[in-house]
């Protein structure tokens, strides 16, 4: 999803939507959590906030109520109350899932709303094809940005992973290409086979996605530039500039971290 172009949102649920759909009545727990994901997903993803106006007709209805002789306020007390506990039980997943609150501080949102859902009870996780990003991207400069902002969060800001990602994509993307350069008859013809071997292997997401499928030979460059902006969020993160959204360094290390990184810097 991209940025709404609204500050506030209003949701308004009906009651129905929170029933048993086998009885038409009542409040089913697992509707409403995934209810309660999808206002937190979009809570993150919108970077708007959503008031929830909740319905009571999968408990009572006033009006229902008065036509059958009730008295008319009463009814819609009770409708009112229907309401409330419905309110209640949507509060309580949204609780449970943790909702906006609980991942304010993370970097990777959707990795960390993820886990929180996955407390709650499984995930499934899939590629679909009516799913689609409205988010631009041009250019390689808004990719670049997009991998800088959360890599080094995603390896834990180790710099021993650091160092181990870039020789695994070195090892696993670039070295089979290097080795058509060995003159060995053995090593020309190994990375031949491991290069085709990857691309073949690339070429049914190519498809799904309807991508050129010219591109399924250039999966060490794109290995080449994901590990060099791997790398940039690392020294981002360093310079107390780590994180970098909408304007804001959500990743800035310590003032003392930066002093000292900056000190080993020009230790000769």
């Amino acid at each position: 999803m991209g940025e709404s172009r609204f500050r506030r949102v209003v949701l308004k649920l009906s009651g129905e939507a929170f029933a048993d759909e086998s009885l038409s009545f009542g409040i089913d727990a697992s509707v409403v959590q995934r209810i309660a994901e999808e206002v937190a997903a979009a809570r993150v993803d919108l970077g708007v906030e959503i008031a929830v106006v909740v319905g009571g007709g999968n408990i009572f209805r006033g009006m229902s109520g008065a036509t059958r002789g009730m008295d008319r306020a009463r009814a819609d007390y009770m409708g009112m109350l229907a309401t409330v506990i419905n309110a209640l039980a949507l509060q309580d997943a949204l609780e449970r899932t943790g909702g906006i609150d609980s991942i304010r501080g993370e970097i990777i949102d959707d990795c960390a709303l993820a886990r929180r859902v996955k407390a709650n009870g499984r995930v499934w996780l899939g590629i679909a094809r009516g799913t689609e990003s409205i988010r631009e991207y041009g250019s390689w400069r808004p990719i670049w940005d997009m991998i800088a902002r959360c890599a080094f969060a995603q390896l834990g800001y180790s710099v021993a992973a650091l160092f181990a990602m870039v020789a695994a994509m070195i090892a696993i993307f670039v070295t089979p290409p290097l080795l058509l350069l060995s003159g060995s008859t053995f090593g020309m013809a190994l990375g031949a086979a491991i290069w085709l071997a990857m691309s073949g292997v690339y070429l049914p997401m190519l498809r799904f996605y309807r991508c050129p499928i010219v591109l399924a030979p250039l999966l060490p460059v794109i290995a080449l530039f994901y590990t060099a902006a791997t790398i940039a969020s690392a020294i981002q993160y360093w310079r107390g500039r780590g994180g970098r959204w909408k304007g804001r360094y959500q990743a800035a290390i310590p003032d003392p971290q930066r002093v000292q990184f900056a000190r080993i810097k020009k230790t000769p």
